[in-house]
């Protein structure tokens, strides 16, 4: 753990002081195998002071490099260096006499604070004197007071036992004050529907054309994701796995580590924030093997989950991001190109978005928001009931483990009899039956191994990925609940703002749009076009929000429905693949009862005479 942990020390501490400063890997690294010999291109064989000492070195040659390189491109004449010697001289007269003022000007501050503070000092005194003055004042008015209340208290309980029949309590009261409020308000915003107030979306709204790659035309491709291989650590990381991702169809294949997936999941959702992108696998927990080939081979199937349902989403299929991911080969190219998407920001004007025609659905209405609701509730119900499947799912590979290890210790037991039998009869047939039983409770528990693994990895670990799918949808649930609640807070808030400046307000106060021409004497009249007039700017902000609002929403809609329907497609398909793989495995177990250890009856009639 030293050794491991001094590594990870240097390796923090080149990337701080050579990475983070602008420096190059490469440069440092031959400049260290110049410095201390072919051995140190090995960071094990580099102690942390010579590495410190090292870099120390590595900056000094550095900045004298670029200061050799300034003089160089710009040397000064005699004459201009003697003019510039001047002006230093008179530049230090200078900072002189400004040095000697800002001492007098000091001086003359701490003289003007020491008066303050004897000012400070004297009104103390004065405040302590007006202070115990009024304790005593405060006393004698503490006993009148409680005289007085006792007196109150006396005909109060008198007057109490008469009201209280009456006279509801205070805070009954303001209960139905807020619920008056909240009425009249209600009654507001429902006497017009909101397009009356002016608040109204375009029916069509324009966005980016989904891009095109070559595997946009591409008819249902997959992604592999095989052969790890380890690659050691150098100055500034650790050893880690790379895995070949390949594509078929059109022959694509990379090396890519874990951190690339990583990346690619978190540019997706920055660039993306409107589609619900499939989750990836976390990061290891501590103590567990990273180059374990079970951590590994599990690794790996998740992350060709992750790649094969982001082909599902078009948009995502179509883009640029992803095709680079999948197609570029060298790994300088890949990390500059991958610099090229960091920079990007989260698109925030719809306008940036992608679409198949170019085209935005913005409508909302009653049918459309009770569709959502329903997603809502649907999505916590699935991921309640598929984490209750998941559990039971790992109890009955506990239960399968146990049972397993029962027909192992009854196999052996078996073996056990066939040994004994053949020191004491060898001759006889029943012998022969020990051996027999022992090879079937052998076949039996390797068929249910089989049969475990299989549910562990086909059934638990595909819906557990489900499961975490739902978590992603469950976000995006949370943002356009959001969306929505700010937008019909500011509506309301519009809606009630105009109704009260049409009846209340001054007409200077209507708020028009100033590139519009309005006749104000017309509006007071016409109560409708008023309504739909007044406001502009706080109008305009309520109509953005809105279609902010629908987009989410109908975006969440297709999002759920598409979900849907490849969920469905792929329930289909793994149900089918693992009912054929469990016949599979209990027809060569069958197999293997029929074939290999059937009895022939001469051979059961003499072990029935026995």
């Amino acid at each position: 753990m030293e050794e491991e942990n001094s590594i990870e020390e240097k390796q923090e501490y080149l990337r701080e002081n050579i990475l983070e400063k602008g420096f190059e890997a490469n440069a440092f690294a031959d400049f260290l195998v110049s410095q201390k010999g072919e051995g140190a291109s090995d960071i094990n064989n580099i102690s942390m002071d010579d590495l410190r000492q090292a870099v120390k070195e590595f900056i000094e040659k550095n900045e004298s490099d670029n200061k050799n390189k300034q003089k160089d491109i710009s040397p000064n004449s005699d004459g201009e260096e003697e003019k510039n010697e001047n002006k230093k001289d008179d530049k230090e007269d200078d900072n002189e006499n400004k040095i000697n003022e800002i001492e007098i000007e000091e001086e003359k501050l701490i003289e003007k604070e020491d008066e303050k503070e004897d000012e400070k000092e004297k009104d103390k005194d004065n405040i302590i004197n007006e202070k115990e003055k009024e304790e005593e004042t405060l006393k004698n008015s503490k006993k009148e007071v409680k005289e007085s209340k006792k007196e109150q208290k006396k005909e109060t309980k008198k007057d109490a036992k008469k009201d209280t029949k009456k006279e509801p309590k205070k805070e009954e009261k303001k209960e139905n004050k807020k619920e008056e409020k909240n009425e009249k308000e209600k009654q507001i915003v429902n006497i017009l529907p909101p397009e009356i107030y002016g608040i109204v979306t375009p029916n069509n709204y324009e966005c980016k054309v989904v891009e095109n790659t070559p595997l946009s035309s591409v008819k249902n491709p997959i992604i592999t994701v095989s052969s790890p291989e380890k690659k050691e650590g150098g100055f500034f990381s650790k050893s880690y796995i790379t895995y070949l991702v390949s594509t078929n169809e059109i022959y694509l294949n990379v090396r890519r580590r874990y951190t690339d997936f990583i990346w690619l999941h978190q540019t997706l959702l920055n660039l993306y924030p409107y589609i619900v992108i499939p989750p990836i696998p976390k990061k290891n927990k501590i103590g567990i093997d990273n180059f374990s080939d079970i951590f590994i081979s599990k690794r790996m199937r998740y992350l060709e989950k992750f790649l094969n349902w982001l082909l599902a989403i078009p948009v995502i299929k179509s883009s640029k991001l992803f095709y680079d991911f999948l197609s570029i080969e060298n790994d300088e190219d890949f990390n500059k190109n991958k610099l090229v998407y960091q920079k990007m920001n989260t698109p925030m004007n719809l306008i940036e978005f992608y679409s198949k025609d170019g085209k935005m659905n913005l409508g909302v209405n009653k049918e459309k928001e009770k569709f959502f609701k329903n997603i809502s509730e649907n999505t916590a119900n699935n991921e309640t009931l598929l984490n209750n499947l998941n559990m039971s799912l790992k109890q009955l590979k506990y239960q399968f483990d146990i049972f397993i290890q029962k027909v192992e210790e009854v196999q052996q037991n078996w073996e056990i009899l066939f040994v004994n039998s053949t020191k004491y009869f060898e001759d006889i047939n029943i012998s022969n039956t020990y051996e027999k039983m022992s090879k079937l409770f052998t076949k039996w528990a390797d068929s249910l191994k089989s049969q475990n693994t299989l549910i562990f990895i086909d059934v638990r670990e595909y819906f557990k990925y489900v499961k975490n799918n739902f978590r992603e949808m469950k976000s995006n649930i949370n943002n356009v609940e959001n969306v929505k609640n700010e937008y019909y807070k500011f509506e309301r808030f519009i809606i009630n703002k105009k109704e009260y400046l049409f009846d209340y307000a001054d007409v200077t106060k209507w708020e028009f749009d100033p590139n519009e021409k309005t006749n104000v004497n017309n509006l007071k009249e016409d109560k409708l076009s008023a309504l739909f007039k007044m406001c502009a700017k706080d109008t305009d902000r309520c109509v953005q929000r809105k279609i902010y609002y629908g987009y989410y929403l109908n975006q969440l809609i297709e999002e759920y429905e598409r979900i849907r329907n490849f969920n469905g497609d792929l329930y289909k398909k793994n149900i089918i693949n693992f009912c054929r793989k469990m016949a599979e495995i209990i027809s060569q177990f069958h197999k293997h009862i029929t074939e290999n250890l059937s009895f022939d009856e001469n051979q059961n009639k003499k072990e029935e005479n026995i």
